[in-house]
């Protein structure tokens, strides 16, 4: 361990200082450089390990654990995840993942915590990267380089589950809820085939008249009077039919007849002589003769006679 001027801590591994601690870890041989994937969803974790002003990469310490690919076709096959200070900051590509893990599985099975050294730098867009140090694949590349020795024994890491496991579950668990939703859907189909409509409720009731009872009697009285209590009782059991009724139409008007009238004129019992002008009496002035009209003849009827 180094302290700088600044009053920071570094490691230093065969002339690399390391920036971040080591402890617990367990570093591989830094001989091929192999460039992490994913990086640029984990930005925020990488920025405190930006470069300075000199652009210069900044060296530290990541550890390495299997997990399984998220990236490209081959998702869900195991893979290398790379942690920084305990943050997941990406993995190893499909192919360095598949030539590594071999390694890291070693590793853990002997208790250590695989490591490798890190470069963090600006790529070509500005965004943060960061490249490995892994050693070649032989069968020497896995000779750690023991830089600190923890002061405790480290129980023995478990082999990691198979990790088509929980998707064999998830697809078992799938297949299940595919069966049921079967079996209760024919169910349901099978019940609406079976099942029948209930036969309509008559809307009126009808109440059947008594029946007329047969009485083998002697006397016509009896059987008269029987006969007429059966027949009432029956009238008051019976249910009337109310028939709607309408008021008759008002008659029509009688057609008015004109009659042409013609009125007589009485027929006279009597004859009269009737005069339109009474007697006028000429009387000449330039001559001394007058002259009187005498009256006009009188007629006798059967009720007056003329004077005489």
């Amino acid at each position: 361990m180094i302290l700088d001027g600044q009053g920071d801590c570094h490691y230093s591994i065969e002339g690399t200082m390391l920036e971040n601690s080591t402890d617990g870890l367990t570093l591989l041989d830094a001989a091929h450089t192999v460039v992490v994937a994913g990086v640029e969803h984990h930005q925020p974790v990488l920025a405190p390990w930006a470069p300075f002003a000199d652009e210069l990469p900044r060296h530290v310490a990541v550890e390495l654990r299997p997990a399984p690919v998220t990236i490209g076709y081959d998702a869900g096959r195991p893979g290398v995840e790379v942690l920084l200070d305990g943050w997941r900051i990406g993995e190893l590509a499909p192919t360095p993942a598949e030539r590594y893990l071999p390694h890291v599985h070693d590793l853990l099975a002997l208790g250590a915590r695989p490591a490798a050294v890190g470069l963090v730098g600006h790529g070509p867009q500005g965004e943060l990267e960061v490249e490995l140090r892994l050693p070649d694949v032989t069968d020497e590349a896995t000779t750690a380089m023991h830089v600190v020795h923890p002061d405790i024994t480290f129980a023995p890491v478990p082999r990691p589950r198979d990790p088509r496991i929980p998707y064999l579950i998830g697809g078992g668990v799938l297949a299940l809820l595919l069966v049921v939703g079967v079996t209760v859907g024919a169910g349901n189909r099978s019940d609406e085939t079976t099942w029948t409509r209930p036969a309509a409720a008559p809307t009126t009731a009808r109440t059947s008249p008594a029946p007329i009872p047969t009485v083998a009697a002697t006397e016509t009285g009896i059987i008269e009077e029987i006969a007429d209590d059966v027949v009432a009782e029956v009238v008051q059991t019976r249910p009337r039919v109310v028939v709607p009724t309408t008021p008759p139409p008002p008659p029509p008007p009688a057609p008015v007849v004109v009659v042409p009238t013609t009125t007589v004129a009485p027929t006279p019992t009597t004859e009269e002589t009737i005069a339109l002008l009474p007697p006028k009496t000429i009387t000449a002035t330039n001559t001394t003769t007058t002259t009187t009209q005498s009256p006009a003849p009188c007629i006798p009827t059967e009720q007056a006679s003329c004077p005489r």
